[in-house]
């Protein structure tokens, strides 16, 4: 023990003593210590299952509120798409009567032309 020591080591004194005590086996101060660090790690754990539990509980609500949006989203949109249909024959129409009147000028410039051509010719 004085003559093994680690590589870049700096040991400054070693002492020893004698001890009339029982020296645990490895395996019994290992599975003391897991049951330490258990002692420990259980509360914890149920903590954050109960942190869970009420993260999904929160979930479930925020869930819900999103399918109470999209029954009233769905609704509005078959509302809009049926204001769409009573719309659209009159504008139909309205274009139509936009494009019969456009003929018309363009005839009506057409002749007037015609006519501007006719008069330059004298």
């Amino acid at each position: 023990m004085r003559k093994d020591r680690p590589e870049l080591a700096q040991v400054t004194e070693v002492t020893s003593e004698p001890y009339e005590g029982e020296v645990g086996r490895t395996s019994e101060v290992a599975m003391l210590c897991s049951f330490v660090q258990l002692d420990k790690t259980i509360p914890l754990l149920l903590d954050m299952r109960d942190d869970l539990k009420a993260v999904r509980k929160t979930s479930d609500a925020t869930l819900d509120e999103v399918r109470a949006v999209r029954k009233t989203t769905d609704a509005t949109l078959e509302e809009i798409k049926g204001m769409r249909e009573d719309i659209q024959p009159g504008y139909a129409s309205n274009f139509r009567q936009m494009q019969s009147d456009i003929r018309a000028i363009k005839e009506r410039l057409f002749v007037r032309r015609a006519q501007v051509k006719f008069l330059n010719c004298f």
